[in-house]
């Protein structure tokens, strides 16, 4: 029997970026959905969804990743795991990890040795 790859929402601003990012997801045994925003996150993740992780950036252009959470309590959204992966300053990355309760952070760049490993953490 053919194992279901596990679904990742990614959450990044930067298209290039998060396009490389489904490929490489897809390359290491995820399936993967890019979003640019909050609206469309929201839009992915109501009323159900099967997203057994969320990789978020946290600058999405005038938005912030971690606002995520609220957005998704105001709808009664469930939320999957979150990892953070983010260019911001460590100190800000670790804030939002608090606020998100996120499984894991990964800085700007990372490996897709780190990314697997932070994502079945994540997911463990």
């Amino acid at each position: 029997m053919h194992e279901v790859e596990p679904a990742i929402l990614v959450i990044d601003d930067d298209a290039p970026l998060g396009e490389c990012v489904v490929a490489m997801l897809g390359l290491i045994g995820y399936r993967a959905t890019w979003v640019a925003n909050l609206k469309d996150a929201l839009a992915m993740l109501a009323p159900v969804h099967d997203f057994a992780a969320i990789l978020l950036d946290l600058g999405l252009g005038i938005e912030r990743g971690e606002q995520i959470v609220a957005r998704c309590c105001e709808r009664n959204i469930a939320l999957p795991p979150i990892v953070i992966c983010s260019a911001q300053p460590e100190r800000e990355i670790r804030e939002a990890a608090r606020i998100v309760h996120a499984k894991s952070i990964l800085l700007k760049p990372c490996s897709s040795q780190r990314m697997k490993l932070a994502l079945d953490s994540a997911l463990a």
